[in-house]
């Protein structure tokens, strides 16, 4: 996710989080769990995503 998010231009990477959250969150609810707990894991989620973006991998040199 946190790869295809990087390579969109701003407005279609904010369009796909929308999609997504909402897609998210309407799976959480049809599974059977409140609002307030489906809310939080979506937002579990963006933020596992947002880690992704910010964190830079490592690069080891190649022998």
């Amino acid at each position: 996710m946190a790869s295809a998010i990087a390579r969109l231009p701003s407005d279609e990477a904010a369009k796909l989080w929308r999609e997504t959250a909402t897609h998210l969150l309407s799976v959480a609810i049809e599974r059977g769990q409140n609002i307030n707990d489906a809310r939080a894991e979506v937002r579990r989620f963006f933020d596992a995503v947002q880690s992704a973006l910010h964190s830079k991998p490592s690069v080891q040199p190649v022998s």
